[in-house]
């Protein structure tokens, strides 16, 4: 190695003017600052292959996955039975309710109203949690359906039955002790022409075939289906002077839901009672 009096090492050249005149480095604060539109357009190329992803819109859908594709409704998987099929099965119940209407008053010796409280739909595990204990529950076998059929009578419609189907004033003296095997059949003769009534109003849509199967009291007892069977359930309100019962009648939905997706049903439903119908109102004495 050779001294170099510019101190730099072989093979580098010194910086120097065409003239042979060393160039001196210029100073820090000289050299020239880019200017915004650089910057951006240097950070927009940088981005161009990782773009940010796009934020989700009002719903919580994450834009950058695109639009969901639509899902058919399922009716046996919601908790709730949506607005469409709820006006279908109001009209429905609606005619089952003016029909028992009249036999009601008839037994009971006294005016009874019978409204339709509320539609909704459970599993068989959470409508066996909710039952009284003691309950008062009478099954049937649902014709090509595992799945069985129960209509559950509260207390006060239990006893106020018993009394008035046997002459009384309705006093309602026991309501939380269990039925005697004589009140069950007394009882029975309502659940009964309930169940006649219920098939009657749903056979001009969805025929339902249904077979008495028994009499449960004891909720833990009650295996008409699996805990995960879903149900329509209807509560049916019989009001009077004196007293107010609530009634459920549960049908597995596997039984109607043939009904709720049926275009062609959806216009006949809220038609004038039909024969079998008009037939329940003439038998007020059976």
């Amino acid at each position: 190695m050779t001294d170099d009096p510019t101190g730099l090492p072989d093979g580098v050249a010194s910086p120097v003017s065409q003239d042979g005149a060393e160039q001196a480095a210029p100073p820090p604060d000289a050299l020239p600052e880019a200017s915004a539109e650089t910057v951006e357009a240097s950070a927009a190329d940088t981005s161009t292959d990782a773009s940010e992803p796009t934020p989700p819109d009002d719903n919580g859908v994450d834009g950058s996955a695109g639009s969901p594709e639509p899902e058919l409704y399922d009716f046996s998987a919601s908790t709730q039975v949506p607005p469409a099929q709820h006006k279908t099965l109001e009209a429905i119940y609606g005619i089952y309710a003016s029909a028992l209407e009249p036999w009601l008053t008839a037994r009971m010796r006294q005016e009874v109203a019978v409204t339709i409280e509320l539609l909704e739909q459970r599993t068989f595990g959470r409508l066996r949690m909710e039952l009284a204990k003691p309950c008062a529950v009478y099954t049937y076998a649902v014709e090509g359906s595992e799945a069985g059929a129960m209509i559950e009578m509260d207390p006060t419609t239990c006893f106020a039955a018993v009394d008035r189907f046997l002459g009384g004033s309705g006093a309602i003296l026991e309501p939380d002790r269990e039925l005697t095997p004589v009140e069950q059949r007394i009882v029975g003769t309502l659940a009964r022409r309930m169940s006649v009534l219920l098939t009657d109003v749903w056979h001009e849509h969805v025929p339902i075939e249904l077979t008495s199967s028994g009499y449960e009291s004891i909720p833990e007892m009650l295996k008409i289906a699996s805990a995960d069977e879903r149900y329509l359930v209807a509560g049916v309100r019989m009001t009077t002077e004196g007293w107010s019962g609530l009634v459920r009648v549960a049908l597995p939905t596997g039984c109607v839901s043939s009904l709720l997706t049926s275009e062609s049903v959806r216009g006949t439903v809220e038609a004038p009672l039909t024969p079998a119908m008009e037939r329940a109102r003439l038998q007020t004495s059976v």
